[in-house]
């Protein structure tokens, strides 16, 4: 909403990997769609993560051989950043003049932390921490899609309104767009089902006094 002629856009993938979000944008048409649904937006698809391309692609002429070896759109560009947990902090540090919550939608595919519920292990959640306070300091919209309802959206919505404090603008929902399969558990009275994102929320900011 709100996005007009000569608007700027920066989508900002956090925890992106090379084999997964890279091999999307490289193989398919998929990220292209976001420069034809907004043919009057410039487009800033950031990959950011610990397993992105080795190679980073922030120098301008870099930036425009990319777009022209994968046909993006002409409104739309592609830039990576391979950087360790916290993703985001390091990240928002050295962009923060330029990203907001004016022009800026951060998005993360199937991040698992809430997973802990099923398996006990609070390994991965602690992992996400600071990058979880700062997204919700930063005021950007964030968006988190699930690969299942029953562990990662039931752990990640204790994480994000109990222990962060975030404000949800969108509650966890099913995705009419998730991944076509589903994986089921191996037998053995084993109920587990996993669906690359199942279900999607949408959080921006913290609620105040939390």
């Amino acid at each position: 909403a709100g996005l007009g002629g000569g608007s700027e856009l920066n989508i900002v993938c956090l925890g992106a990997t090379s084999k997964c979000e890279e091999r999307v944008l490289r193989d398919t048409k998929c990220w292209h769609e976001l420069g034809l649904m907004f043919p009057c937006v410039r487009i800033k698809l950031w990959m950011v993560g610990p397993e992105v391309s080795m190679r980073p692609i922030l120098h301008p002429k870099s930036v425009q051989h990319l777009a022209r070896d994968l046909g993006l759109p002409p409104n739309m560009e592609v830039r990576t950043q391979r950087i360790g947990p916290p993703c985001f902090s390091d990240f928002y540090a050295r962009h923060k003049d330029e990203l907001g919550p004016h022009n800026t939608l951060l998005v993360t595919f199937n991040g698992g932390f809430g997973s802990f519920v099923d398996t006990g292990n609070t390994e991965l959640v602690w992992s996400w921490f600071d990058d979880l306070c700062d997204i919700a300091d930063s005021k950007i919209p964030a968006l988190f899609t699930c690969a299942n309802d029953y562990a990662d959206v039931a752990g990640e919505t204790i994480i994000q309104a109990s222990l962060i404090g975030a404000r949800f603008v969108q509650a966890p929902t099913q995705n009419p767009y998730h991944s076509g399969s589903t994986f089921q558990g191996d037998g053995g009275g084993d109920d587990k089902w996993f669906c690359a994102n199942h279900s999607v929320y949408v959080i921006q900011g913290s609620i105040e006094g939390a």
